[in-house]
């Protein structure tokens, strides 16, 4: 189903049609920032109404299903109508091919058919049985004879002549009809402002997404960095682990292609908990983070990771070490920011008891950063992480 503009609510959010709703949601903040009546760079309020009612109705499973269907039901009846467009097109085509082709071919006999000796009166028009039967004005009627008889044969009382081949003079053939191509139908062109490559995914495989508090618990915010202690001691004995796990995947994906599922889903509950921890911290939410690396939907800092992939590019994880040197650069500069930016939180929060959603997002991308470039340092996903969130 379709808006005015021939736009589905997944064309409209830049998104496949199989994706999380985690996305659909990080989609709508992409497009808020540029959008967003009041904060975004290119302001369009009916477009960002547009976006919000795709993202509510995507966002709900039971909408999305019966969206789901009746997207496929419009699709199956377009592509209904194009066959029966294509059809009508080559029939009306092999119409005009016949009609043109029988033109000809008339055009071509009534030429062949003038009979007569030079300098004898234009005779009046005869059928093509009786101008092969005929000959000269006078003389008996002959029998039938055929074509090439026909040809062979000169004026009455002359001896027959052999046949000549090739028969002298070019001979009128029918003009070719080019054939027309069906007409496809080319859904118009749609770009999202973090669109990739093509032929790639439409976003990174490591995805971050933030709920940030608004009411903030003034207790918690002044005594935040003594109560972060436990979660800073157990990430130290937590990574030391990861990195030794990912030590040891570092040879099996050299060798092998493939990262072993239980070392991938250790190293991947470590990257959770180490931005959930980060998010604690930083003040992105009050909410007391768990020690372990499951999903947790429901935390406000959430990171999803897919699945291990079926395989993984040897040479970029030998060389990593080298590749990761950019990536390290940006996270200390970002890591840098996120620690000036949460110093100004907690002055605003301890003080107020609030934080605005968008002073929160100012420490987005440094967090989406965060999970990704750690990611990609334990060697989760051969994507260099990408600059936005």
């Amino acid at each position: 189903m379709t808006d005015d503009l021939g736009q589905t609510d997944y064309e409209l959010l830049g998104i496949a049609e199989n994706v999380p709703v985690e996305l659909i949601r990080s989609a709508r903040n992409g497009w808020a920032k540029k959008h967003h009546p009041d904060s975004g760079t290119d302001p369009d309020p009916e477009l960002m109404k547009r976006i919000n009612a795709a993202c509510d109705r995507l966002s709900d499973p039971d909408a999305r299903r019966a969206y789901d269907e009746e997207l496929r039901e419009e699709r199956e009846e377009h592509a209904q109508r194009e066959r029966k467009e294509r059809a009508d097109e080559a029939r009306r085509q092999r119409a005009r091919s016949a009609d043109q082709a029988s033109k000809v071919g008339d055009a071509f006999r009534a030429q062949s058919q003038q009979a007569g000796p030079p300098g004898a009166p234009p005779s009046t028009p005869r059928s093509r049985a009786q101008s092969q039967q005929a000959g000269p004005a006078g003389a008996p009627p002959s029998t039938p004879r055929s074509r090439a008889q026909s040809q062979q044969a000169g004026p009455a009382g002359a001896p027959p002549r052999t046949p000549r081949w090739p028969p002298p003079g070019p001979s009128p053939t029918p003009p070719s009809q080019p054939r027309s191509s069906p007409r496809q139908a080319t859904p118009p062109p749609f770009s999202s402002p973090w669109a990739s490559p093509a032929g790639s995914r439409s976003v990174y495989t490591v995805v971050y997404d933030q709920t940030p508090a608004v009411d903030r618990n003034r207790l918690t915010v002044f005594l935040r960095l003594i109560m972060v202690i436990p979660h800073a001691i157990w990430s130290c004995f937590y990574g030391f682990a990861a990195l030794v796990v990912t030590f040891i995947a570092w040879f099996t994906i050299i060798s092998t292609g493939r990262y072993p599922d239980a070392m991938y889903d250790f190293v991947a509950g470590f990257v959770r908990f180490y931005v959930r921890f980060q998010g604690y911290l930083y003040l992105v939410t009050d909410e007391f983070p768990p020690f372990d690396g499951g999903e947790h939907p429901d935390y406000p800092v959430k990171v999803r990771i897919p699945p291990p992939p079926a395989h993984l590019d040897g040479v970029t994880t030998a060389l990593r070490v080298f590749l990761l040197i950019p990536v390290y650069i940006l996270y200390y500069v970002l890591s840098i920011w996120m620690q000036v930016v949460a110093i100004a939180f907690w002055f605003v929060a301890v003080f107020t008891g609030k934080t605005a959603a968008s002073l929160i997002d100012a420490v987005r991308f440094p967090m989406a950063y965060t999970a990704r470039a750690f990611a990609y340092w334990l060697l989760l996903t051969d994507g260099w992480p990408p600059l936005n969130d």
